[in-house]
């Protein structure tokens, strides 16, 4: 969740054949995607917000990290 507690951030794990590489946005309350983004090419196993929540972290399983 984002400092705030507003955003949710979701990495593709290996059976989201949909965009493995990618992060999604979710409203927390809703539930609903509202951005993705993409950076890495392997599943995403782990996010982390900035404390401002302006910076979020995604490490990837080949072994790389993307800055959003």
């Amino acid at each position: 969740f984002s400092p705030n507690g507003k955003v949710l951030a979701v990495g593709g794990g290996p059976f989201d054949f949909r965009r493995p590489g990618s992060v999604e946005l979710r409203d927390a309350a809703t539930g609903k995607t509202f951005r993705r983004l993409e950076g890495v090419s392997g599943p995403v196993k782990s996010v982390a917000f900035s404390p401002t929540g302006l910076l979020l972290a995604g490490g990837s399983d080949d072994f790389t990290i993307a800055v959003w």
